[in-house]
């Protein structure tokens, strides 16, 4: 699922929980880069709750996701050291 059909399908959540629409983002907010989400239409991790910026354009929730693709794949190049 890409970034698009993502803040695509947490709208139409909003939308259904709050019987309002979720207002587009205004010119000048912040996006996130990797999913879409905003201020009025935030990522939600199950222990962590509502995303917050972790930089101008990255929410907490995918910084942690891209943090967890280059552990796995730094830890494939890791190999143990032999006596």
């Amino acid at each position: 699922m890409g970034p698009d059909e993502k803040h695509e399908l947490r709208r139409a959540l909003a939308e259904a929980v709050f019987q309002v629409p979720v207002p587009p983002p205004a010119p000048g907010d912040p996006v996130c880069r990797e999913c879409g989400c905003w201020d009025w239409n935030a990522c939600v991790d199950m222990h962590d709750g509502p995303c917050w910026w972790v930089e101008e354009d990255l929410c907490s929730v995918c910084a942690a996701r891209l943090q967890a693709k280059v552990a796995r794949a730094y830890s494939g190049l890791c190999a143990e050291e032999g006596p």
